[in-house]
């Protein structure tokens, strides 16, 4: 699968195991409409339980589209987001899916690259569904934010999964929310961070005994890094991996994203973490 992301007169295309963006903070914009259109694209229903009135290939196609944008709307509407200028195109061997991304002309629009010899039914239906889902990875999006020490010294009381009540911060708070949801542990949790013990209690996380408010930035840092690559399968787009990170943090970390074999973009200027294929992003 290929991404591509046309900002002003800039376009990225993105299909590598690891992708590094660097340059301007512009990188923030493309890495993050990256996480939104992934996010989508996970969140999809199978459509093989439309009604069928004359031809299934442009009922399927119109399906498509129709729940594409109100997942993506309904995200960017609930946080708050905002991606002017900005285009996208999702390429496999089967389909094709692009759109804008500006609120004040958001769409999609679907073509169909390979065509399938099925039935106008109920059974054709369902195959038709599978082969073109079949072709989309189904990858769950992590996005880990350069500022993750401070929201996690900020937010870690909600860090933590009990018994009772929902974990988490409201959607409300936007790419933050997606950050903080995404590392949520059980109450009582003992993890390892390079020697640094963190255990999840029941008013928030303590690190080496220290609340999670006063711990050290470089562990807070290296946490959600360390725990969502070890932990978790999926696409990960992180940015500023080595913010507050000391130069033997550093070093483990990039251990650590080498031998991880997900999907990773890494948006830097940080020449140790420049790997896989690097693009250099101009001011738009």
């Amino acid at each position: 699968m290929e991404i591509n992301i046309y900002y002003g007169k800039e376009h990225v295309s993105i299909k590598d195991q690891i992708v590094t963006l660097t340059g301007s903070s512009d990188r923030y914009q493309i890495d993050r409409a990256v996480y939104y259109i992934l996010k989508t694209l996970y969140s999809m229903p199978r459509l093989y339980g439309i009604s069928i009135k004359d031809n299934i290939l442009e009922a399927w196609k119109k399906e498509f589209e129709i729940k594409f944008l109100d997942i993506l709307k309904s995200d960017m509407e609930l946080e708050r987001i905002k991606f002017n200028n900005m285009r996208f195109e999702i390429n496999t061997d089967k389909i094709s899916i692009e759109g804008n991304l500006d609120t004040q002309n958001i769409f999609v629009k679907v073509k169909l690259l390979d065509i399938p010899d099925v039935e106008n039914s109920l059974s054709g239906l369902v195959k038709l569904d599978s082969y073109y889902f079949n072709s989309i990875p189904k990858l769950k999006p992590y996005i880990i934010l350069g500022n993750r020490s401070g929201l996690i010294a900020a937010f870690h009381k909600f860090l933590i999964l009990h018994n009772e009540g929902t974990p988490g911060i409201p959607k409300t708070l936007g790419i933050v929310s997606e950050f903080i949801n995404s590392i949520v542990i059980p109450e009582g949790v003992n993890y390892d961070i390079f020697g640094n013990e963190l255990t999840s209690a029941s008013d928030g996380i303590m690190i080496n005994n220290v609340s999670g408010y006063n711990a050290s930035p470089d562990t807070l840092s290296l946490f959600p890094l360390k725990f969502l690559l070890e932990t978790s399968n999926g696409y990960f787009i992180i940015e500023d991996p080595e913010a507050n990170l000391s130069n033997e943090f550093k070093v483990k970390l990039i251990n650590l994203i080498k031998n991880n074999k997900s999907k990773l973009i890494i948006s830097t200027n940080d020449k140790d973490f420049m790997l896989g294929n690097i693009i250099t992003i101009s001011h738009f």
